[in-house]
């Protein structure tokens, strides 16, 4: 601070009163001083390889030798007038940088991934105040969204007195808003050696125009018309179109000549017709200072500048744009001037004798107006598209391989006896009736026959249990193993601890793999149509149901077991009602009986394995015996199943297909691997082989597992609670 301006900095506490000796935030001339001090100190740099805005200064080169000539003198400068930089708030040699809210970088100038997310989850205004926020953060985004004053109109709508009421179509708004900043296209840096080129078009209810060099947008613009400029004629609105893009980008085309595109032809002459409107005279007196080209382009030809003025109600998704370097076309040329064969034609050409079918363009041969490749093989486009898309990092995370599923039909083993072995499940997402909506499906897999419970949701471990044990392990006695699905409820330290007291071996299915436990998934389907069938007129009555249809599966015919699950249970076919018949029972009987019901049991393991083998040779049919070596590189398929105590996830279509790539560290069973995840992943590392990709060419960066798709344990009851105060 200035001597003579200290005092007016004071400030008084409950101990006295202070002043700053150096200048303090929150000042109302501070930031114009500061501006104006960091100007004087760094003038001669400025955008000349330096850039400053407050206390961001930007350093920008061409390559790294001027990259350090450009740093050293920034620092330089610094020093001689004191002024300090914090290291760790600094980025040295970086290819790309954040600044002021925009990453840059060589390729261009696109949004802020991390305020790109801040708007993602901003939630639904509820206030004017809120609004704005919203529109005041999205608007500094602006010129990366094509049509953002037609799209964000109705939001805007709701700025004017007494006219906020939240509806479906500013909520549809607020979705493209965020959808449109999400998508948004890296815009190229102008290039003021060349020519800058204004595309743009007006409709009934907005205007639109694109700055362009090359072919590539360097900002979009967009506006709605009021009321009154509703009313103009066609020739106006367009003019209207002009004069907003030429104020918009005043400071690219001030300096240059630059050409304007529209699709009015009458604007072409638009500086030597007759002026007939105060408007005219308006708009061009504020033209007169530019140097430009007006040219006329066809509607149906200014595709981006049309767009930007007509969108209402669409959703634009994305717009792909990229420069393409490649010296593919260099290369084939090369390939001709080696080709003994073709250089004797290509000498005909060029002495100009006619060859039936070839052109010669100058540079190099062509048939049909398509250039003819060497003899250099590699440059085949089939060839050379295929390998290029199987080195391509982003084509293996997002493409699924049409080939049949890998890995061959592992069936499980048969069980020895009845109910030794058995595989439990859940159906969720019924109708709640007296807050039940699940049922707990528990199926032997020897007989198929099968148990279901009705749970109330939420419930725990301990709830599923203690159900397990008053309907099945009170008929049947403990299992000596289980197999399920990774739900939590069967991942839960509760769960695990209480088969473990019972000697009960848990088999759980391989990540994202439900078709481990298919029999069950069967069961599941069979029961839901079942009680479709049942309560269709009247779904809350389906909990009454739920018993018959327990009878209905078990007495129903299988193909598989050549009986009922309740004659290969109890060894006699279901009862029919017949009236009871008391009778002695000899001993020889008892023997016959028992010999019955071991011979249903051999009946019923010989069925079951002719059922699996007849089973394993159609799934084989349209499978591939796929293997992967150790270390080897692969990428993962993560596409996350619906589980009913798992929380509900919000999938894109447009995400991922694949992560990685992963190492490959052990093979487990035939059809399953082991990766080698990252530390931090919450999901367990042993994958069927159909989720898995081989990987190809230099591996890149490994992408990491979403959030979303890692396994979540949720506590569904707090048992206690303790106070402790601190420092105890």
């Amino acid at each position: 601070m200035a001597p003579e301006d200290v005092h007016k900095t004071a400030f008084r506490t409950h101990e006295g009163h202070y002043e700053f000796l150096v200048m303090p935030f929150g000042l109302t001339n501070a930031p114009a001083t500061f501006q104006a001090l960091m100007n004087s100190v760094f003038k001669p740099m400025l955008r000349k390889g330096v850039l400053v805005f407050f206390d961001d200064i930007l350093v920008y080169s061409r390559d790294e030798t001027q990259h350090e000539q450009h740093l050293r003198r920034v620092l330089e400068t610094m020093k001689q007038h004191q002024l300090f930089a914090k290291e760790s708030k600094c980025v040295f040699g970086g290819e790309a940088v954040e600044y002021l809210g925009h990453i840059i970088s060589a390729e261009g100038v696109k949004t802020d991934p991390l305020k790109i997310e801040a708007i993602q989850q901003w939630p639904a205004p509820r206030t004017l105040k809120e609004l704005r926020g919203f529109l005041g953060l999205t608007g500094y985004y602006r010129r990366f969204i094509r049509s953002f004053g037609l799209i964000a109109k109705p939001l805007t709508d709701l700025l004017k007195k007494d006219a906020f009421q939240w509806g479906r179509e500013a909520q549809d708004a607020l979705n493209r808003l965020k959808v449109a900043l999400s998508s948004a296209p890296v815009l190229a840096l102008p290039n003021f050696s060349k020519t800058f080129v204004v595309e743009t078009d007006a409709s009934a209810c907005g205007l639109g125009a694109v700055l362009m060099q090359d072919h590539h947008p360097i900002a979009f613009i967009s506006k709605a018309l009021s009321a009154k400029q509703q009313t103009m004629s066609v020739y106006e609105k367009e003019l209207l179109a002009i004069m907003m893009a030429v104020k918009q980008w005043h400071y690219y085309l001030i300096p240059h000549h630059f050409i304007i595109r529209t699709d009015q032809q009458s604007l072409k002459h638009l500086m030597t017709q007759k002026v007939t409107t105060p408007l005219q005279h308006k708009w061009l007196a504020k033209l007169m200072g530019y140097d430009y080209t007006i040219e006329y382009k066809k509607g149906r030809e200014n595709v981006a500048a049309d767009a930007l003025s007509r969108v209402q109600g669409a959703t634009l998704f994305t717009m792909a744009i990229s420069q393409i370097e490649t010296l593919l076309l260099q290369q084939i040329v090369e390939s001709q001037n080696h080709d003994a064969q073709l250089q004797g034609v290509i000498r005909k050409l060029q002495g100009g004798e006619a060859v039936p079918k070839l052109q010669w363009n100058d540079k190099w041969a062509s048939r049909r107006n398509r250039i003819i490749v060497g003899n250099n093989e590699d440059l085949r486009i089939a060839k050379l598209v295929r390998q290029i898309i199987r080195l391509c990092d982003v084509c293996s995370r997002a493409k699924v391989e049409n080939i049949a599923s890998p890995g061959l039909l592992q069936p499980l083993p048969i069980p020895d006896t009845i109910f030794a072995d058995i595989s439990m499940d859940f159906i969720g997402g019924l109708p709640k009736v007296k807050g039940k909506d699940t049922i707990f499906v528990v199926v032997d897999r020897l007989s198929k026959y099968s148990h279901f419970m009705v749970l109330c949701h939420p419930f725990s471990a301990k709830d599923v249990a203690q159900v397990f044990l008053d309907n099945v392990y009170r008929l049947h006695g403990c299992p000596t193993s289980i197999i399920s699905d990774r739900d939590p409820i069967f991942l839960s330290s509760f769960w695990k601890e209480f088969l473990a007291l019972q000697g009960v071996e848990s088999k759980l299915s391989t990540a994202y793999h439900p078709q481990t436990d298919g029999q069950t998934e069967v069961v599941n389907r069979c029961l839901e149509c079942y009680l479709r069938c049942m309560v269709m007129v009247r779904p809350y009555t389906w909990v009454k149901w739920v018993a018959l249809a327990e009878w209905w599966y078990n007495t129903t015919f299988h193909s598989s077991l050549g009986m009922t699950p309740f004659e290969a249970l109890y060894g006699f076919p279901p009862p029919l009602h017949v009236p009871y018949l008391p009778r002695d029972i000899s001993d020889k009987e008892v023997d016959e009986v028992m010999r019955d019901r071991q011979a249903t049991t051999i009946l019923l393991k010989h069925s079951l394995l002719k059922a699996q083998n007849r089973m394993k040779q159609q799934a084989d049919k349209h499978r591939t015996d796929w293997e992967f070596d150790l270390r080897n590189w692969v990428y993962l398929k993560l596409q996350p199943y619906m589980q009913n105590s798992l929380r509900v996830h919000k999938h894109s279509k447009l995400t991922p297909k694949y992560f990685g790539p992963f190492l490959v560290i052990e093979k487990v069973g035939k059809v399953a691997y082991k990766l080698d995840l990252p530390d931090d992943s919450q999901i367990h590392p042993v994958f069927h082989v159909s989720l898995l990709k081989q990987a190809a060419g230099p591996l890149e960066k490994v992408m990491p597992i979403p959030e979303d798709a890692r396994f979540r344990l949720k506590p569904r009851k707090v048992l206690n609670r303790r106070l402790v105060k601190r420092g105890s």
